[in-house]
């Protein structure tokens, strides 16, 4: 049965430039308002935002975390199940929503970018192995041969077992071994016998400790070759294999196991950074612009760390890294504040206050607010590694497309199926991160470490706020009223807010009640003002071209009427209960997404596990089917 799904997320174009200019010039010779916009905020869903105060406060379980819903309350040490608190929805949640669409609707900078968050992506294409040492004070990379020795009894090598004798040794140990069988189909020998010291006969080698699994019937010994000489490597290309280690704990950190141990201990060890020691290291090198980049890694097939980081792209893509200067800035970051480099000449203070939104349909019980606890989804994933659905499939001149593409570089399998490479290859970011309204909410049938229990607020719930603006143009006002309400009070475009957006949660929309301008008057010594009501016709206030691209798009995702009825992560299926098909097995999706299909149309190369081909790309908001099929099944 071809089932269809909606991702939950989708992206709103960036422009062709993110226009800026100094401060001064966003208000000087014009009329300047201060007052404040009356607003109220009705939840069209089930919300939540947690009081985390109290990351147990339904359970003493440590399997996951439970929170409340947030309010004044310090919760600490209590047992919510028969405690409630009455419902706060607070200023910086709201500030959040409306700037990240401000942001969207004025082609502003992308301030949330952290270049913090390293750019990854693991790989299927098999790395070759290699051995990095320091001479002379430069790093240098050589080929290795690689050689398995016998960890665990198998049918196909009769060699001694030496998983003994190994656990005296570290990564990068040197070692003299004797040649054992050939595995023919995969060109590879296998080791007889080994020794401390050079016995005659024997080749001297470099021991490599791969991830322990349970399955796993060999480690490595590299054995040096030639001198790579057209490649040069880096303090960076070091530093990345220390990311990409600290990437693999991080994946791994729920079931507290430290990936390559002995390999990380060598990396940081003072022999190996003073070329005392030699480092076993798997290598891909790829070419862009008459330049070679490599990525090292202690697996044949892992992760790569890539060079681009997102303010690198966005610098490219039109400008759009977050601002770092009050002299070049963003219509947003004018109006909303920016830290720049957290020194005071560089960094502008906000224009806007939000306060927290208060309950305005008081209830006879708090408990009246609140649905039943429920447990949230696991909602970890894709990330942005999944490249097919956050950067743009790339085309050449002659708009062909590539068969894979990520933040550094793209290419095609050749008729010798090797790979092609896209030398002028230009990541680019789809765009702004919304997610679509749902109508119908979803609830978790299993409990792990990345559940959470929650108690939500029930839909339909009416809060007020208000947002106090100084000193801001009657083009600002007339914009940011528009993004409150999208347009109209009684029109159904609403905004997502809290946790939860991926199953249903978080729809608010939001309705201006009215506009308060202060008007100051002189008489003579004496200075007043006085609080005089600010009109805009809200259905003819229009200050954005709906001819825009991102401005149709922002209208279609934000339309709760329109929302779509059958969204879900990328839906893989669950081998562990073949007939249960969900976002948990979610990365079979992505697997099998690369494991059909044929390349490029001059080539027609089949795809498989090792020669990875994209097939489908996430769709456009503006496309006529959103729509993507559930399930691509892994080739065997």
């Amino acid at each position: 049965m071809n089932i269809k799904f909606v991702n939950p997320y989708n992206f709103i174009s960036l422009g062709n430039e993110c226009k800026r200019k100094s401060f001064d010039n966003y208000i000087n010779n014009k009329e300047l308002l201060t007052g404040y916009i009356e607003c109220e905020l009705e939840n069209l869903t089930p919300i939540f935002i947690p009081n985390t105060t109290n990351e147990n406060a339904f359970t003493d379980n440590e399997k996951y975390k439970s929170y409340d819903f947030f309010s004044y309350d310090d919760i600490r040490e209590q047992k919510r199940t028969s405690e409630y608190s009455e419902p706060v929805i607070p200023a910086s949640e709201i500030r959040g929503v409306i700037r990240s669409a401000y942001e969207a609707l004025t082609d502003s900078c992308m301030s949330t970018i952290d270049d913090s968050n390293i750019l990854s992506k693991r790989t299927t294409i098999p790395a070759k192995p290699g051995l990095l040492k320091k001479e002379n004070g430069e790093w240098k990379l050589y080929e290795a041969e690689r050689l398995m020795i016998k960890v665990k009894d198998c049918l196909t090598d009769t060699a001694q077992n030496f998983r003994n004798i190994l656990s005296k040794y570290n990564e990068g140990d040197k070692i003299y071994f004797k040649r054992g069988i050939e595995y023919k189909n995969y060109r590879i020998y296998t080791i007889s016998e080994i020794s401390d010291i050079n016995v005659d006969g024997y080749e001297e080698g470099y021991i490599h400790f791969g991830e322990d699994f349970i399955k796993k019937h060999h480690e490595s010994i590299f054995k040096l070759g030639e001198m790579i000489h057209d490649i040069e490597i880096t303090y960076d290309d070091i530093k990345k294999i220390d990311e990409l280690i600290t990437i693999y704990n991080e994946l791994n950190k729920d079931n507290n196991d430290i990936k390559y141990k002995k390999f990380n201990e060598l990396l940081t060890s003072k022999d190996f950074k003073s070329g005392r020691r030699v480092l076993p290291v798997y290598y891909s090198i790829y070419k862009k612009d008459d330049k070679s980049y490599v990525y090292l890694s202690p697996a044949c097939i892992g992760r790569e760390v890539f060079t681009n980081k997102l303010s690198d792209i966005l610098k490219v893509q039109g400008g759009y890294q977050p601002c770092s200067s009050i002299e070049n800035l963003c219509e947003a970051c004018a109006l909303f504040g920016f830290t720049g480099n957290g020194s005071g000449n560089n960094a502008l203070a906000s224009r806007l206050r939000f306060t927290d939104a208060k309950i305005k349909n008081k209830k006879i019980s708090n408990e009246d607010y609140y649905d039943k606890i429920c447990i949230l989804p696991e909602l970890a994933s894709p990330k942005i590694s999944a490249t097919e659905f956050y950067l743009e499939r790339p085309y050449d001149d002659k708009g062909k497309t590539y068969d894979m593409w990520n933040y550094d570089y793209a290419f095609n399998w050749d008729h010798q199926n090797k790979i092609e490479q896209f030398d002028k290859y230009v990541p680019k970011i789809r765009g702004r991160k919304f997610y679509w309204h749902s109508k119908k909410v979803k609830s978790a049938y299993e409990q792990n470490k990345r559940n959470c229990k929650v108690r939500p607020l029930k839909k339909n719930n009416i809060f007020s706020f208000r947002v106090y603006f100084d000193a801001i143009t009657e083009d600002e006002l007339n914009k940011l009223v528009w993004i409150l309400n999208i347009g109209d009070n009684n029109n159904m475009n609403c905004h997502k807010i809290g946790r939860g957006k991926p199953i249903g949660f978080g729809t608010i929309k939001i309705r201006i009640n009215k506009i308060i301008k202060r008007d100051i008057s002189i008489d003579g010594d004496t200075i007043s003002y006085e609080l005089n009501e600010y009109k805009i016709d809200l259905k003819k206030n229009r200050p954005f071209d709906y001819n825009r691209k991102n401005v149709q798009e922002f209208l279609k995702i934000t339309d709760f009427e329109k929302a779509p009825r059958n969204i879900n992560y990328p839906i893989g299926e669950d081998k562990t209960k073949p007939d249960r098909q969900n976002s948990k097995a979610s990365h079979q999706w992505f697997i099998g997404n690369k494991q059909i299909g044929y390349g490029h149309k001059d080539v027609k190369i089949k795809a498989s596990g090792t020669k990875p081909i994209i097939y489908k790309t996430l769709p456009y908001i503006l496309d006529k089917d959103i729509t993507l099929n559930k399930l691509y099944k892994e080739r065997n």
